[in-house]
């Protein structure tokens, strides 16, 4: 950097925002005096959640006598940039831009400080979205900036410069995603590949400094070195594990086990077999478990007991990204269960600090179920079409799920609108269930049929229809939301009995009808 820039650098945004205790040791041991990271490693090194407040602010970190100035990215308006503002024009987008700001930065003057508002973002991957690779958006923003007299486009050390700094004895480590780790470490294929580095390096180190080593040249320590550092970039394990997906990750792995070898062949050494046979397993896309057993759990908003919830059904959403990774799916898990007279549901949501899972903004959740008897048998005459299913939304048909006022949920009563379908031919034995997709509904599971029953349910196919929620308990805690609705319908009834019966009823949630909204 000093040979092609003419001045060594002084700050740093570690690969991928990643930063702890050590890291920011090292980094102040080399010569660097500021780094940056997200805001949400500030919220959990603060312990409570990082707004304007404390984000528009220079820290200065200190340990054992070294010292490292840092910054945290608005998370918020560098996503703005990087998702939003291509989809606008650019006058549009570097208005609003500035708003937010002046909006933000609006309680600092009126106390008379001067505040700095960090917006970081990917230098590539955000421009290739944008009208003209986003240069009619830059020129009128830094226009705009340029022509202000609230506000100047600064450094990092002209902001840390002019604006006195708050002591952090301590960074908690993590990234700019979600304030840890889980991206390139912890599923089976980051961890295989992570121990496949670490067998490299140690290989190299005990070469290096051997007897063997020294009769190594340096051309080829230098070369195996090299491949090294190569295989240590983050970009790897962000193709690996369920987080992202691109069609090109065979290649990845391809390339990533090849300089892996190059390490041992540059040493002399044959590499492992293990390094010919790929580290990528199948992906898995969204994944469904009917529930076993009748359950009637606590609707508390906690997860108070692992045997709880033992035996529910369970919907896991594929939540997998590409290259540009941004704001994600909410939801991890939807369990849901039933006893006879009720439904329950449970949302397990993204961990936002330490024990907190439910944003603070989550004004409401909207969510779609469908319920779907089986196909008609061979002998039974095609039955006019009919459907139960619920929606919980922010709508005249059904109120906004919210926190009950107080910690015990509000008890209501699930008052179906739809009309119960006609009775069954006589001659109709019970059906044979198969598993899979009912008509027209990619994702709809049937219920499964108990044989025992009789007279069977005439089949219908799935429709759309709202229903009044008249009666809801919802809690909404630190840990998840659940919901409790009464079932008054005895059409309804009679489909969980039947499904009860077999002791394996299924339904079909989809991910994208999880909604959430900002203030």
């Amino acid at each position: 950097m000093t040979r092609e820039f003419g001045v060594a650098p002084v700050g740093l945004w570690p690969s991928e925002g990643s930063v702890s205790d050590q890291a920011l040791a090292l980094a102040a041991e080399e010569g660097f005096e500021w780094a940056a990271t997200d805001n949400g490693v500030l919220s959990r090194t603060l312990g409570r959640t990082a707004g304007t407040d404390e984000t528009c602010r220079t820290y200065n970190w200190s340990q054992e006598g070294r010292n490292m100035r840092m910054i945290f990215r608005d998370h918020y308006l560098s996503d703005l940039v990087g998702f939003v503002y291509s989809r606008m024009g650019a006058s549009e987008a570097a208005s609003h831009f500035l708003e937010r700001i002046r909006e933000n930065c609006a309680p600092f003057l009126h106390r008379g400080e001067s505040p700095m508002v960090p917006v970081i973002l990917d230098g590539e991957n955000a421009w290739e979205h944008f009208d003209q690779s986003g240069r009619p958006f830059l020129k009128e923003l830094y226009r705009r900036i340029s022509e202000s007299s609230d506000m100047a486009a600064v450094t990092v050390s002209e902001a840390h410069q002019a604006i006195p700094p708050r002591t952090l004895p301590r960074i908690f480590p993590g990234s700019w995603i979600n304030a840890n780790f889980d991206i390139w470490i912890g599923a089976q294929e980051d961890n295989r590949a992570w121990e496949m580095l670490l067998e490299a390096r140690q290989t190299y180190d005990q070469v290096v400094h051997s007897a063997e080593g020294k009769k190594l040249s340096e051309e080829k320590r230098k070369l195996a070195f090299e491949e090294l550092l190569i295989a240590e970039g983050s970009d790897w394990c962000w193709w690996y594990g369920p987080e992202h997906f691109s069609d090109n990750a065979p290649e990845f792995d391809r390339l990533f086990r090849s300089h892996l070898a190059n390490v041992y062949h540059a040493l002399g050494k044959a590499p492992p077999d293990e390094l010919s046979r790929p580290i990528l397993v199948t992906p898995s896309a969204a994944d469904h478990t009917p529930p076993s057993s009748i359950l009637s759990p606590r609707i508390d908003g906690n997860n108070s007991s692992y045997f709880e919830w033992m035996g529910a059904g369970c919907y896991k959403p594929d939540r997998r990204q590409s290259a540009m990774h941004g704001a994600e799916s909410p939801l991890i898990q939807l369990l849901y269960a039933s006893d006879r007279d009720h439904l329950y549901l449970r949302l397990d949501l993204t961990e936002l600090e330490p024990g907190l899972r439910i944003p603070p903004h989550l004004r409401y959740l909207r969510m779609r179920l469908t319920l779907a008897n089986p196909p008609p048998p061979p002998s039974c005459s095609p039955a006019r079409k009919s459907s139960k299913s619920s929606s919980l939304s922010p709508s005249s048909a059904a109120p906004r799920l919210t926190s009950p006022a107080s910690s015990s949920p509000s008890g209501a009563a699930l008052s179906p609108s739809t009309p119960s379908p006609p009775k069954a031919a006589s001659n109709c034995s019970p059906p044979t269930i198969t598993s899979g997709p009912s008509a027209g509904l990619p994702h709809a599971h049937s219920w499964p049929s108990a044989a025992h029953v009789s007279p069977p349910l005439r089949p219908h196919l799935l429709r759309r229809h709202r229903q009044r929620i008249k009666n809801a308990s919802v809690s909404r805690g630190r840990v998840c939301t659940c919901a409790a609705m009464r079932i008054r319908s005895p059409r309804t009834i009679q489909i969980f009995r039947r499904a009860h019966s077999a002791m394996n009823a299924s339904a079909s949630f989809f991910s994208n009808s999880i909604d959430t909204s900002e203030p």
